[in-house]
């Protein structure tokens, strides 16, 4: 298989480009981890690989297999899913919005929705406790940033490649 090559993401500044390989999906979080901690390996297989996700044991155990079951089912997309072009669903985003998530998210984040994008790119979204927010992956170098505070009456958006601060703060208000 071939390597994708490597991301430029600060999530990712830890992963070499080896770590990754088109059609298997493989994280270990946090990227540099004790080689004594005891870990939780879930994998979940796809039509054209495997996506296997490693985590410190007992943390995001209350949103990981809902997570990982949603990604599969888009990496099982094929071209034209949408049967107006849509393109499948590239690894290499889901890669990066797994390796963003968990930069951002607490282990007591709700799970998000995980939808997929026409462009090949996927999207994870909350909408609940008065916020509405929306992570697009289209690129894996790119994450599109959408919040609305329906308390506050504000909307912003950004691109978080790199400032991530702005997206734990809200993901913060959604784990209390």
């Amino acid at each position: 298989m071939a390597s994708c090559p490597p991301l430029e993401s600060p999530a990712a500044q830890h992963i070499s480009s080896g770590d990754w390989e088109v059609g298997n999906i493989s994280c270990a979080f946090p990227a540099v981890a004790s080689l004594t901690e005891s870990r939780d390996r879930h994998e979940f297989p796809f039509k054209r690989g495997k996506l296997v996700i490693e985590v410190p044991r007992g943390e995001f155990t209350s949103w990981l297999e809902a997570l990982g079951a949603g990604l599969v089912e888009l990496l099982n997309l094929s071209d034209n899913w949408d049967s107006n072009g849509a393109r499948a669903i590239d690894e290499r985003c889901v890669q990066s919005l797994l390796e963003l998530l968990f930069e951002v998210a607490y282990p007591n984040t709700p799970p998000p929705a995980i939808v997929p994008t026409v462009f090949g790119g996927v999207q994870a979204e909350w909408h609940q406790k008065g916020l509405d927010v929306e992570i697009e992956v289209n690129s894996p170098n790119r994450f599109a940033v959408y919040c609305k505070d329906h308390k506050k009456n504000k909307v912003w958006e950004y691109d978080a490649a790199k400032d991530f601060k702005p997206l734990a703060r809200v993901l913060e208000r959604l784990a209390d």
